[in-house]
């Protein structure tokens, strides 16, 4: 849009945004073009974890744990697979899973408490 002729103030109206962010995306334009506008990598190295990993995670989560616990948590099942919690909650959530609200026996669901 700024190539277009078009003002900070007009491009900041139409998506919402900071100059901040207009002068941060033209500078990235103006010193690579448009392979610029691409993603930046993020520091350190991203976490990948399988769909078998995924699958374990799932399978923990609906299977009736030890140790005298009516249920999975989700800071539990992290420690088991050396998982952070916010990871796990992601995969349950995903699967629409509350281990914390359901027990689970053999793959099928029943509500606590009703």
């Amino acid at each position: 849009m700024l190539n277009d002729g078009h003002s900070y103030d007009s491009i900041k109206n139409e998506f919402k945004v900071g100059r901040e962010a207009i002068a941060k995306w033209k500078r990235r334009y103006l010193e690579s073009g448009l392979e610029g506008l691409n993603d930046a990598p993020r520091p350190g190295k991203a976490l990948i974890y399988t769909e078998k990993d995924k699958a374990r995670v799932v399978q923990k989560a609906c299977s009736k744990p030890d140790g005298g616990y009516s249920n999975w948590s989700q800071r539990r099942i992290a420690q088991e697979f050396g998982m952070s919690q916010s990871t796990v909650q992601s995969i349950l959530k995903s699967h629409d899973l509350k281990p914390h609200k359901v027990e689970y026996w053999c793959g099928k669901k029943y509500r606590s408490g009703i």
